[in-house]
């Protein structure tokens, strides 16, 4: 009951949004309110860090998880801070782009205005990067370079940004190494060197995300034909856990796997139908888009929801509210955008023809 009233409600975002949304400028909007959201996120997890003795909110106890150790906002886990914060770095990233490439309006009043506006762009990307690289997630470091790499890539192939560009981005880089350098700059490396070592041992070393895949999957093998049914997975688990653990998997550390085992084939079925819209609709939104400003959104669209399909390999990001919603709203934006190209694609056919 409790998953159905979720995914009504993600339904009911995603179905308003995507009607809500009438022109790219309103996905233009939408994207700088989780682009503004996602740097007040950023600055809360900051200033908690800097200045809470251990509480969330600097109220709150929490007896498993404290604000100590690494930034996490408002999140219990720092994976999903880190995620969250992902997710609203290509509307970041794109808005600073539109920003550059704004042409600036005549007077000195105008010009200073439009170079503040590029500052202040430009400090928030640092901002989220910074506060994102200081949870120590490694997923997180992943999407991180994932969303990095989507949006700067797909600008670069539809010729909207060039080499200055990427140079820019690349200093803003060497901004977050110097901050990183002041503060943090070795327990993030350590955590870092996982990733570069490419061992399982190092990235898992307490087999904890094996135990659970394997529990998993041999769930999988078992019902894989209707699952043990939406939102079983912390009761039916340790059935193929195979030994006595002191902690609760309340999760499968995998959106995919977690999918399989709870609603099996039917759900393996909508998921892929899910992720392969969302890919035709990225991909008409990018490549038939033929105006500047569709073309960034596209961007930023495609690159969010690529970055939540690979997070969500390696932790259960789908299953937390606030980057759910985010998805959601990126995954509605994806839509509007590939509806306003062919509908832009089908004016002009018609305009030939007459």
């Amino acid at each position: 009951q409790h998953a159905l009233a979720m995914f009504l409600t993600y339904a009911l975002l995603f179905v308003i949004v995507s009607q809500r949304l009438q022109s790219v400028k309103d996905v233009e909007r939408l994207l700088r309110a989780i682009a503004i959201s996602v740097v007040g996120m950023a600055v809360f997890g900051l200033l908690q860090y800097a200045t809470s003795d251990g509480r969330f909110f600097w109220f709150y106890e929490y007896p498993f998880r404290n604000t100590n150790h690494q930034v996490t906002g408002a999140f219990i886990n720092r994976n999903h801070f880190a995620h969250y914060l992902c997710l609203g770095l290509a509307p970041l990233l794109i808005w600073l782009v539109a920003s550059l490439r704004a042409k600036p309006e005549v007077g000195r009043a105008s010009l200073l205005t439009q170079r503040h506006l590029v500052l202040a762009v430009a400090a928030a990307l640092v901002l989220v990067v910074f506060a994102a690289l200081l949870t120590r997630s490694r997923g997180g470091a992943i999407t991180l370079l994932v969303v990095s790499l989507f949006t700067m890539g797909a600008l670069y192939r539809r010729r909207l940004i060039d080499g200055r560009y990427l140079i820019g981005v690349g200093s803003l880089g060497v901004v977050v190494v110097g901050l990183l350098s002041v503060y943090g700059y070795d327990s993030v490396v350590s955590r870092l060197d996982d990733l570069a070592s490419g061992s399982l041992e190092e990235l898992d070393r307490r087999d904890g995300r094996r135990r659970i895949w394997a529990a998993n999957l041999d769930a999988i093998a078992a019902g894989w034909q209707v699952g043990a049914g939406a939102g079983t997975h912390r009761y039916i688990y340790p059935a193929y856990l195979g030994e006595s653990v002191s902690y609760e998997y309340t999760h499968a550390e995998s959106g995919y796997l977690q999918i399989a085992t709870e609603c099996g084939l039917p759900g393996i079925l909508l998921l892929a139908m899910a992720i392969a819209l969302c890919v035709r609709w990225c991909v008409i939104a990018l490549w038939r888009a033929s105006d500047e400003r569709s073309i960034l959104c596209g961007a930023a669209v495609t690159a969010g929801l690529a970055g939540s399909a690979v997070h969500a390999v390696v932790d259960f990001v789908w299953f937390i509210p606030a980057c759910v919603s985010l998805t959601t709203l990126l995954a509605a934006s994806a839509l509007r955008l590939s509806q306003l190209a062919g509908e832009r694609v089908t004016t002009a056919l018609s305009l030939i023809h007459i």
